[in-house]
C-alpha cells in the first residue's frame, strides 16, 4: 500500500452573518462548498464567540479547536489535526489500491 501525505486548507463560504457574529455568545452556521473531487459537501459549525472556539460537525465526524476573526473570515486552528485515509482507485505497481492520507490542521471560513 503506497501512502501519500499532503495538508489541505479549505477555503469556505459562508454567509455575510459571520461579520456580525461576534455580538452574541454562540452562533451556529453550516458552510456548504465543493471539495477538491468536485463533490458537494457541508460542515456545522458551533461558533463561541466568548471563548474564541469552535465546535465543526462534518460526514468523517466532530472536530474543534480555537479560531481568530480578522472581521472577513475565521481560521479554525485544531486542536488535534485531523488524519484521514481514502482510497483513491488509483494501483500501485504491486496492483493493490493507493490509498491517500490528508492531515488537516487549519480551516479558512
Amino acid at each position: 500500500m503506497a501512502i501519500f501525505s499532503l495538508t489541505r486548507r479549505l477555503t469556505l463560504l459562508v454567509s455575510a452573518s459571520l461579520l456580525g457574529a461576534s455580538a452574541s455568545a454562540a452562533v451556529i452556521q453550516t458552510a456548504y462548498y465543493v471539495d477538491a473531487h468536485g463533490r458537494n459537501a457541508s460542515y456545522l459549525v458551533d461558533w463561541n464567540n466568548t471563548k474564541m472556539k469552535a465546535d465543526i460537525v462534518d460526514s468523517e465526524g466532530r472536530m474543534s479547536g480555537s479560531y481568530t476573526d480578522d472581521g472577513t473570515r475565521r481560521i479554525v486552528t485544531l486542536s488535534t489535526p485531523r488524519v484521514l485515509d481514502t482510497p483513491n482507485g488509483y494501483y500501485d505497481s504491486c496492483n493493490q489500491v493507493v490509498t491517500v492520507r490528508r492531515t488537516e490542521t487549519r480551516y479558512a471560513f
